[in-house]
């Protein structure tokens, strides 16, 4: 049974309990009905403690199950460094470096140490706000919740890159403002990912670049605009948000467009202290929104940015719960001391 099925059934219980009073007419006999007519008529006694524990025990029950984060699908949004990892033709490329081993069959156990050797900015890695802005967030200076289990949203805008035939295509305000016509307003505290397709081209580098004769790239990216209405998104009153969207990520080598030279979406997203994520894989296996996204970089001090793991949760049992704000374990214990003197109070009414 799902979690949202069980919690229907408890709510069942609960209704049965506190309303029909079927269970209780049940478990309860009446009292003798020649009383003095004097008297004022007596309620049913019950004959054991069980219908006025039962009420709280489900509540308790109840609260279990919402405390379960449930079923989900968990999706790698990250390339493999020394396999697939793409990486930009302009820093230093990843390598893997055997040092020691003693991997021999006959050898009871095995081990391996290797070093490894790559830029912060090669394969799938977060740009921190210090990479662009000298006084954004270096790297360790992001608070950690705005890595976990935020709520993300996913932008594809493919097919209209495909058939625009610009290979440095920018996205504008109006397609993230079509976005939220169609699928509800972006949540707060959200990382807005963006697909543009560049993903497939992953396998041939000079393809996923777009590196021309002149050695320059071409791809898709964030305009200025864009990255100013992302920016500006927490200040619109409507939207009533205390974070607004704290990352932004794509499936490019670069936030901006590839033929930029002042990397305006970098500076415009960085002076607000929003990260980046490039070269993200597996976009396609997204939902428009109802996920969350947790991003798991290397903790470097004073750091421009990571490689990093990127994880996003899917399922139906996502929309159930809230990513904005964090399962609070006081409150459950608060909750479940609660319950447990309510039924220590109802079990005093039989001694």
């Amino acid at each position: 049974m799902s979690g949202f099925g069980a919690k229907c059934l408890v709510l069942t219980l609960l209704l049965l309990v506190n309303k029909g009073g079927f269970l209780f007419d049940l478990l309860c006999v009446s009292q003798p009905t020649n009383q003095p007519t004097n008297q004022p008529t007596m309620l049913p006694t019950p004959k054991s403690p069980l219908p006025l524990l039962l009420l709280p025990l489900l509540l308790l029950l109840l609260l279990l199950l919402q405390a379960h984060p449930g079923s989900c699908d968990l999706i790698d949004l990250s390339y493999t460094y020394n396999l697939d990892a793409p990486n930009n033709p302009n820093v230093r490329e990843f390598t893997l470096i055997p040092v020691k081993s003693n991997d021999k069959k006959t050898k009871k156990n095995s081990w391996s140490l290797n070093e490894f050797c790559t830029s912060e900015h090669s394969g799938t890695h977060i740009d921190a706000p210090k990479h662009y802005n000298r006084d954004g967030w270096p790297l360790d200076a992001i608070p950690t919740h705005r890595f976990w289990r935020r709520p993300g949203i996913m932008l594809d805008v493919s097919e209209e890159v495909k058939a625009s035939r610009n290979p440095n295509f920018e996205v504008l305000p109006k397609h993230l403002k079509e976005f939220e016509a169609r699928f509800g307003l972006i949540p707060d505290g959200a990382v807005v990912l963006i697909r543009t397709g560049q993903g497939s081209k992953v396998r041939n580098i000079t393809a996923y670049s777009g590196l021309d004769r002149d050695h320059k790239m071409n791809h898709a990216g964030i305009s200025k605009d864009a990255a100013e209405w992302i920016s500006a998104h927490i200040a619109q009153p409507a939207h009533n948000q205390s974070e607004g969207i704290v990352g932004v990520g794509v499936d490019t080598l670069s936030l901006d467009k590839g033929s930029t030279v002042h990397y305006p979406a970098h500076a415009v997203l960085f002076n607000s202290n929003i990260y980046g994520l490039e070269n993200l894989a597996n976009l396609e296996k997204l939902p428009p929104s109802g996920f969350y996204i947790t991003v798991l970089p290397l903790s470097i001090h004073g750091g421009s940015g990571a490689p990093a793991r990127v994880v996003a949760e899917t399922g139906d049992t996502i929309a159930l719960h809230s990513a904005a704000v964090p399962t609070n374990t006081h409150t459950y214990s608060c909750s479940f001391c609660l319950i447990l003197l309510l039924c220590l109070l109802q079990l005093s009414l039989f001694h």
